[in-house]
């Protein structure tokens, strides 16, 4: 039965290597109130330039990309506190940020993207629940 699969499935998940987030919609579907709380704390940790807050809310590990062109893996919050915060919070993703209406925010395949396109930070539902930062494009 498809029950007992996915009790296997999540049995047997805790060893994989694999990030550990949910199947995502094939359609964009406007976002819950949990998550536009969540998008609400990512507004407020960047708006303030708050490495810490935001290292909070990263799923690691996390592909930074910069306005230069480069990018970075970042595999855990120390490794993220480390990294230059002008550089993290450019003045187009504070911008970008900061305009986000998070009421009109969608579900995607990729996550819930805020920006459109660069610069952007997208975040995605756990399976142990709750949301991360996935992606952050400058």
């Amino acid at each position: 039965s498809s029950q007992s699969s996915q009790i296997e499935e999540e049995q047997g998940g805790e060893n994989a290597e694999e990030k550990e987030t949910e199947k995502l919609p094939s359609a964009e579907t406007p976002v819950t109130e949990e998550e536009m709380v969540f998008a609400e704390k990512i507004k407020a940790a960047v708006g303030a330039k708050n490495l810490e807050a935001l290292s909070e809310l990263v799923y690691y590990p996390i592909t930074v990309n910069y306005q230069d062109g480069t990018g970075i893996e970042v595999d855990n919050k120390e490794e993220f506190m480390e990294l230059e915060i002008d550089k993290i919070f450019s003045d187009k993703l504070l911008t970008v940020v900061k305009e986000v209406d998070t009421s009109l925010l969608f579900m995607t395949e990729v996550g819930v993207v805020m920006g459109e396109g660069v610069p952007s930070i997208t975040f995605e539902p756990l399976k142990e629940g709750g949301y991360g930062i996935t992606y952050i494009m400058q």
